[in-house]
């Protein structure tokens, strides 16, 4: 193996040593495995046994490779020296956030802190103590780490399998990876690579640092359990009163929040304070009753709530605040008890927080009273805290209790005595326009005065009419008749073509679609299906022309037969779809048209002719017959033998075997066979008889 010196000034010279003195100087021929214990860190950690590759590593960085070849940089060639007591390994340590990489020279030890990731590389830095011969220092060492040429940053994965606290993992994916290792020398302040340092200050003698790669270890804890917490150097602790604990990787308990408290240690969840308790938080380990005029209602309290004016909270831990009942009131808050409404005054609800003086009109004599005495209907009392009421004179009244003044007979009553109790209106039919009269005056005709108490006549709207006086209301004219206004004493029928359904100043047009063939008629008729009527007022409606049709009642226009449809009559309600054979190619027919010699149509209401191809019509036919119900082979047997002839080009046979097979169809119409599936045959046999062009 060659070395590389440097002689530099003794002033700045130190020496670094990397692993142990009987140390291979040959290249390794390959990757070796390895089997680790990390110390130092809590719980053990221990290192699944793994490929490593080992090697001075040339200035930039060592790029690991299946055989082990280690290229060159800057010129320089290296080789390898395998140092198995030299190494580092990744580390995580506590909730993912402290991770570390262990490095060590000469078996001992050290450890570098995560810096991070930039980009596609993670980051260790820290010190290590390098020495040779005589001399050692503690040397200031970053390393940098990736997979492959891409540099992917090692990922992190939690395993819970050794108790307490927190463990994770950090596996490097790629089958190769490039690592840095980097230490500053003094004597220049700059990164430079451990081994080209290492070489400067041995002198020669020294030997790089042995770097072992480790693809995948674990390092792992499980989670603490419920109610415990974990603290490092100690493992899991009870969560104290006054606090819980889920368990699992915290590192500290959570405080109970305000209105919850927990007595005991190692618990998982807090209580609630209860009802007419609180507990003042965070962190409480009692709940406290409420004093009295205070309470606190539901569980989970931080404070008690004084009691509001109008509410009292009789003793020590109440759940609620009673409104002061009817008659008392409590003035303040935070009150324990309510007080008595004094004489003259009064409360009419609960929670009062103050009594209501007796309004003019009324009246009290006693305390605590809910309610003031009014002065009786037909009297008053002309101010407040009155002690007695007075009749009210002629012409006035008091109709409700509690009045302070009387009150004038108004227009449409009259009031003929004193200490009356109301006013007596005038009677429907009737009104008065003055205040203060005995009597009332009688509505004429044409008019009428709603009851009790109307001030004057009103005159019959237009569609109403009232023959005599005094009449309460006007009547409606009755239907088929109308009565013109406003005053109307009479009414008059409806004229042919209106109608009117009562109270109407006009009679209605029969509308389109409808008709009135008389006098006095209360509605219109609509016109019967196939009928029709295209204005109003009409004593008639139409009959549909022929190739037409109306479909419903109540139409305005008669409705054209489609293409494939005819009506050769008039007043229909529907057209007739052109039989097989036959078509309509135009709306409006009154007639359907027979299709040509050779020609005929697939279906009814057809608009066009289609050719006919003798044998797939006769083909169909035996189909047909093969397919239903109810037909013997032997009369399927005719019409296949009668084919023969028919494909030769002798069609006799075949039209003597249809019409044989229709006589039997119509035979056993509705008894072997079906009426539906008779009639199918018979269409299908006079399809193909017009396809063979049978006479």
């Amino acid at each position: 193996m060659k070395h590389r010196r440097v002689r530099l000034p003794l002033a700045t010279l130190f020496l670094l040593t990397a692993a142990c003195s009987e140390m291979p100087t040959s290249p390794a021929e390959g990757p070796v495995s390895a089997k680790m214990v990390m110390p130092g860190f809590g719980p053990s950690f221990t290192t699944i046994t793994s490929t490593v590759v080992v090697g001075n590593p040339p200035l930039g960085g060592v790029t690991a490779s299946e055989d082990g070849e280690i290229g060159s940089a800057g010129g320089r060639s290296y080789g390898f020296s395998d140092l198995q007591n030299s190494n580092f390994s990744f580390l995580a340590w506590g909730p993912a956030d402290a991770n570390a990489i262990q490095i060590a020279m000469n078996g001992v030890p050290s450890t570098l802190a995560y810096e991070g990731a930039s980009g596609s590389t993670a980051t260790w830095s820290g010190t290590m103590w390098i020495s040779a011969f005589d001399h050692s220092e503690e040397i200031p060492v970053r390393v940098t780490i990736g997979a492959g040429g891409a540099m992917t940053p090692v990922s992190l994965v939690g395993q819970p399998d050794i108790p307490p606290g927190v463990g994770a993992v950090f596996v490097v994916t790629a089958s190769s990876f490039t690592a840095n290792v980097l230490a500053e020398g003094f004597y220049q302040g700059t990164w430079t690579p451990v081994n080209e340092l290492a070489y400067s200050l041995s002198d020669g003698y020294g030997a790089a640092p042995f770097i072992t790669f480790n693809h995948t270890f674990f390092a792992v804890n499980a989670p603490c359990p419920q109610g415990k917490y974990f603290v490092a150097g100690t493992g899991c602790v009870d969560a104290p009163p006054g606090s819980v604990s889920g368990g699992g990787t915290v590192t500290s308990p959570t405080l109970c929040r305000s209105g919850d408290y927990q007595p005991l240690a190692g618990q998982v969840t807090c209580l609630a304070a209860q009802p007419g308790y609180y507990a003042t938080g965070p962190g409480a380990t009692e709940q406290t009753i409420c004093p009295s005029g205070t309470y606190s209602s539901g569980s989970g309290n931080s404070h008690c709530t004084t009691a509001s004016p109008g509410h009292y909270a009789p003793g020590p831990g109440a759940t609620f605040a009673a409104a002061c009942p009817v008659g008392t009131y409590a003035a303040g808050s935070g009150n324990t008890e309510c007080s008595a409404a004094p004489a003259g005054y009064y409360v009419s609800t609960t929670g009062a927080s103050a009594p209501t003086a007796c309004p003019a009109g009324s009246y009290t004599d006693a305390s605590g009273q809910s309610a003031c005495t009014a002065a009786p209907a037909g009297s008053f009392a002309p101010g407040p805290h009155a002690t007695g009421a007075y009749l009210c004179p002629v012409g006035k009244f008091t109709a409700t209790s509690g009045q302070a003044s009387c009150t004038d007979a108004p227009a449409g009553t009259f009031v003929p005595a004193t200490g009356a109790t109301s006013a007596t209106p005038c009677v429907a039919g009737s009104y008065q326009s003055l205040t203060g009269q005995t009597s009332c005056i009688d509505a004429p005709a044409g008019s009428f005065a709603t009851g009790p108490g109307a001030t004057s006549a009103t005159l019959c709207a237009a569609g109403y009419y009232s023959a005599t006086s005094g009449q309460a209301a006007c009547t409606a004219a009755p239907a088929g008749s109308y009565a013109t206004g406003p005053g109307a004493t009479s009414t008059s029928l409806c004229a042919v073509g209106t109608y009117s359904t009562g109270g109407q100043a006009s009679c209605t047009l029969a509308p389109a679609g409808s008709y009135v063939s008389g006098t006095g008629a209360t509605s219109a008729t609509l016109c019967a299906a196939g009928y029709y009527s295209e204005n109003t007022g009409q004593t008639s409606c139409t009959a549909s022309p022929a190739g037409s049709y109306v479909a419903l009642t109540g139409r305005t226009s008669a409705t054209l037969c489609a293409a494939g449809y005819y009506q050769p009559s008039t007043g229909q309600t529907s057209c007739i779809a052109a039989a097989i054979g036959f078509y309509v190619s135009t709306t409006g027919s009154t007639s359907q048209t027979a299709c040509p010699a050779g020609m005929t149509t697939s279906s009814t209401g057809s608009t066009a002719c289609i050719p006919i191809d003798p044998v797939v019509s006769y083909d169909a036919l035996i189909t047909a017959a093969q397919n239903t119900p109810g037909v013997p082979a032997s009369e399927v047997n005719k019409l296949v033998s009668a084919r023969k002839q028919l494909v030769a080009g002798k069609p006799s046979s075949a039209c003597k075997a249809i019409d044989s097979f229709m006589s039997f169809v119509s035979q056993q119409s509705g008894k072997k066979i079906s009426v539906a599936n008779a009639t199918f045959l018979l269409q299908k046999s006079q399809t193909a008889k017009s396809a063979i062009g049978c006479v």
